[in-house]
């Protein structure tokens, strides 16, 4: 770890220190002690501050210098020899990317991931071009823990929420601890007719508390050294996307079908170790009966009888929930069926009876659904809540696979799954289940 690591490492331990004694109350000697132990905190800080911007002048320096040099060297005369020194410098790339938006980003989390792995123009790279590579955290020096450029953990982020049909359709809630009370409306005021003159009956809506409880899912990929040497853009732009796709899963596994091993408390909507949710008795008038036990004898008079049995206040932003095959079987068949193209509509992505489609892997995909939930419809806003505690948090080790000369990215997430609003046995819910006979 060069110097000016260490005099960072050492800002952010004095920054702590400062935090924790300003915290102390006492009596006149205690606070007497406190403000003598600041005093000398100050003066250390003042000292450190002037040592880091020291080494920081003496790094820009250095990097002018080098900039200066490669503006004034002499264009490589064209030879049929390949030289040996590899140039660290961004490649134009053609192919298609999964996870970034552009080649650029890909590339500097790439040469971040290159010098994790300890190469050396890979780490002055990324020092000239401010990607950050420091080790933070109260375990970084003994782990090997380092937090990633900003540009990776937004991407994951950013495809997490579009990977996850349920992160993108339930009600979004920050969650400011592990546990919390989010309130609901359970009833409206009521409005009454009156004569002239007559005195206005009040009354009050109510409400209850919805409780969301944050759990911890985590991902994590191995990668070996020699693949960064390869091509760093296509390794970084994988990296990104499987991460995302390993945390959406999990999320969208826990929404839909529950897992109480790995997600405990967390009840599927549709299927889980106690039945889906959906299909309890407390929840009857939210499910219709379809014409058969699998897609193809789904009748369109079934749909429609789920699109009547929403609630007024959840029709607006209702949506179709189901699965590819479903969509494939019973939908599009419908549609063709009457002389009609599949709906398609700009912008949107499929669409059937002019409500949008959403594609989930997590509801039946094959054909005999007997008992089963085939697809629903309805407002996921009001019937689930997706609570987030903490943002998605990567990090990377270079020493957990040292031997095998592998580095480790891992994603961490807590949050928080609950549907809270699924109507009653004789009144139906934001969301309906269509049954399989």
């Amino acid at each position: 770890m060069d110097n000016l690591k260490k005099l960072q490492d050492e800002a952010v331990a004095l920054a702590n220190r400062i935090d924790a004694v300003r915290a102390i109350e006492g009596d006149a000697d205690k606070n007497a002690e406190r403000d003598l132990e600041l005093e000398t905190l100050t003066a250390d800080a003042a000292k450190l501050a002037k040592k880091i911007d020291f080494e920081k002048s003496v790094a820009e320096s250095a990097k002018n210098l080098r900039s200066v040099v490669d503006r004034c060297s002499p264009a490589p005369e064209a030879t049929e020899e390949r030289s040996e020194k590899v140039r660290v410098e961004a490649v134009p790339f053609s192919g298609r990317l999964r996870a970034f938006e552009n080649a650029k980003d890909a590339y500097s989390v790439g040469m971040w991931f290159k010098a994790k792995g300890g190469d050396v123009e890979a780490k002055r790279w990324c020092q000239d071009h401010g990607v950050e590579a420091r080790a933070q955290g109260s375990t970084g020096s003994t782990t090997g823990a380092a937090f990633v450029p900003d540009v990776l953990s937004s991407t994951v982020i950013r495809l997490v929420d579009q990977y996850s049909a349920f992160a993108q359709n339930a009600t979004n809630v920050v969650m400011p601890s592990d546990v919390l009370l989010f309130p609901r409306r359970s009833a409206g005021a009521t409005a009454y007719w009156i004569d002239e003159n007559s005195a206005i009956t009040a009354s009050d809506p109510t409400s209850n508390q919805v409780t969301l409880t944050a759990k911890k899912v985590t991902g994590a990929v191995v990668i070996a050294s020699e693949l960064l040497q390869d091509s760093i853009v296509s390794i970084a732009d994988w990296i990104a996307a499987e991460l995302a796709l390993t945390l959406s899963n999990a999320v969208e596994t826990a929404a839909f079908s529950g897992n109480p091993s790995n997600a405990p408390g967390v009840a599927g909507l549709v299927t889980s170790h106690t039945g889906g949710l959906l299909q309890s008795s407390t929840y009857t008038a939210s499910l219709v009966t379809a014409a058969g036990d699998t897609p193809d004898e789904v009748t369109k008079a079934n749909l429609l009888a789920m699109m009547a049995a929403v609630p007024q206040h959840s029709r607006q932003g209702a949506k179709w929930f189901c699965s590819p095959f479903f969509f494939a079987t019973c939908m599009q068949n419908l549609d063709l069926a009457q002389g009609g193209s599949v709906g398609m509509a700009a912008g949107m992505g499929p669409t059937f009876l002019g409500s949008p489609v959403v594609l989930t892997d997590r509801l039946p995909s094959g054909a005999d659904s007997t008992g089963a939930i085939m697809a629903l419809y309805g407002n996921m806003a009001n019937s689930s809540y997706y609570g987030i505690r903490q943002a998605i948090e990567i990090a990377s080790s270079d020493q957990v696979n040292f031997l095998s000369d592998q580095t480790v990215i891992r994603a961490v997430a807590r949050v928080a799954i609950t549907h809270a609003n699924l109507g009653t046995s004789t009144v139906a819910g934001p969301i309906i289940g269509l049954v399989g006979a």
